[in-house]
């Protein structure tokens, strides 16, 4: 890596904004609980985190001059008796080079207190993956703004907590996709 790839890391953690990170993270653990069973209260549960973290992602597509696209990967999930929807968030942010390959970045928003199988029971997730997701969300806003040789998925993954079935589903997507190709 010479001093030209140094300059544009350098130039990338430069644009970081922890505050953000920190707005990011304070508005998800706020949600008391984002169990995969949670009650859709306005600011409580599951679903608003998909709804924050979508306007998130969405608010990201002005700032990428048509690069960067959003669109959710939904799901049936059964977990403790429960059948829910849930849903991935994906931002793709086109490379330049189609044979560049693609980049995956993700994290989870779900989260859930090991031993408590109530949906409603307090499980904030700051750290588990608050600020996964909100270190996610600081990349893409920052990388978006720029073109990139390869392509970058952005992902954030629901169900995560419960047999990581946010990214088995997203992976089925992914082979459906690329007509049954496998990923291990």
């Amino acid at each position: 890596q010479g001093p030209t790839g140094q300059a544009l890391i350098g130039s990338l953690l430069n644009q970081v904004t922890v505050d953000r990170m920190i707005i990011d993270v304070d508005a998800l653990q706020r949600m008391v609980t984002r169990h995969v069973n949670s009650a859709d209260g306005g600011n409580r549960g599951v679903r608003a985190a998909y709804r924050y973290i979508r306007q998130q992602m969405d608010s990201i597509i002005p700032l990428s001059a048509g690069r960067f696209q959003v669109f959710d990967h939904t799901f049936t999930l059964e977990w403790q008796g429960v059948r829910t929807t849930q849903t991935n968030i994906i931002g793709l942010l086109n490379g330049t080079d189609a044979g560049a390959g693609v980049i995956i970045i993700g994290a989870h928003y779900d989260s859930i207190l090991r031993g408590q199988g109530d949906p409603e029971y307090p499980s904030p997730g700051a750290n588990d993956n608050g600020s996964g997701v909100a270190g996610m969300l600081e990349m893409a806003r920052i990388l978006s703004q720029r073109p990139t040789r390869a392509t970058i998925m952005f992902v954030a993954f629901a169900a995560e907590e419960v047999g990581r079935q946010g990214s088995v589903e997203f992976i089925r997507y992914l082979q459906n996709q690329a007509g049954g190709a496998r990923y291990d």
